[in-house]
């Protein structure tokens, strides 16, 4: 028996060399892509600026998502799988109430004014010794997500769905049993009063209201120019007080300047005596002798040549 030989055909052998080449580079291209979609898409570095804090969770694609950690930024959580963080601001923000126009505060004087109240507030930091996280608690418990909100508008949204209508009350309350024109001297005592009741409402609550400040407040044109008019009339009042004041005074000074002339007077006429009289003539005759330019003098003369004047006594 002869052993026939066997050859393979040409075609077949080109194949399999094709499929050895091209059956490993898809095997590894496949690899490559599944590792970059598993680790570009699913596995996460969520990063946390500076003056936040960031509610990481971890999803899954069959199942649910669970809460991991919270980091205070800046810092990043590593890469993770499915990791996600809501960063939350810990800054404090200021939002302002506007009562204007038909929101205007109605005074105990039925006075509609208009004002601003700003607010500033933040979430509540964590006490040392505590177990008490109020960055989980105020997203799990008071936040409302959406895709695609900042987290500005979170903060925003929780104090608009929390604090803002309660806030607008208490102003209301405060406000409105003072009197248009007194809302303005007791600005600081209704802020105080507001922000009380407030630390009431927000106690053992993320929430932390720092200061509650009042500004810009109006009044009615009408109370306005009303206001204004007084202030004229009482500068005119003080004008004329002022006025009558100087006259006043002016005619003391007259009096006391009489006063003083009729004493003087009356001091002189009871000091000139016909003795002194008859002196100053005397001494007038002297002058008049040692004088280059003399003058003639009648003068009438008693005895011994002494001047006589009418009252003075008969030598």
């Amino acid at each position: 028996m002869t052993r026939e030989s066997f050859h393979m055909p040409a075609g077949v052998s080109v194949a399999r060399k094709v499929l050895a080449i091209v059956v490993p580079t898809i095997i590894a291209i496949w690899f490559i892509a599944f590792c970059v979609c598993y680790f570009g898409i699913f596995y996460n570095n969520p990063v946390t600026p500076a003056g936040y804090a960031g509610y990481v969770t971890r999803g899954a694609i069959a199942g649910k998502t669970e809460f991991v950690k919270v980091q205070y930024g800046p810092t990043s959580s590593g890469a993770g799988w499915l990791l996600h963080a809501t960063n939350v601001p810990l800054t404090p923000r200021t939002y302002e109430e506007d009562f204007s126009g038909a929101e205007g505060i109605v005074s105990g004087d039925n006075t509609r004014i208009a004002f601003a109240v700003n607010v500033t507030m933040r979430i509540r930091p964590n006490q040392p010794g505590t177990k008490q996280d109020w960055v989980r608690t105020y997203v799990e418990k008071y936040t409302t997500l959406h895709d695609g909100d900042s987290p500005e508008q979170i903060l925003s949204n929780t104090y608009n769905n929390n604090l803002k209508q309660p806030i607008r009350g208490y102003v209301r309350l405060s406000a409105e049993s003072i009197k248009g024109l007194d809302i303005q001297d007791n600005m600081p005592k209704i802020a105080e009063d507001v922000n009380k009741k407030v630390q009431a409402l927000t106690a053992n609550t993320p929430f932390q209201v720092t200061k509650i400040t009042i500004g810009r407040i109006h009044y009615p044109d009408s109370v306005t120019n009303q206001v204004a008019n007084n202030l004229i009339a009482t500068q005119k009042i003080l004008q004329q007080n002022i006025q009558t004041d100087l006259t006043t005074r002016d005619a003391r000074m007259m009096v006391i300047d009489n006063e003083g002339l009729a004493a003087a007077a009356d001091i002189i006429n009871k000091s000139i005596t016909p003795q002194w009289l008859q002196y100053q003539a005397l001494l007038a005759e002297e002058e008049n002798v040692k004088s280059q330019s003399s003058t003639n003098l009648f003068i009438e003369v008693g005895p011994m040549g002494v001047p006589s004047i009418a009252g003075s006594p008969k030598q």
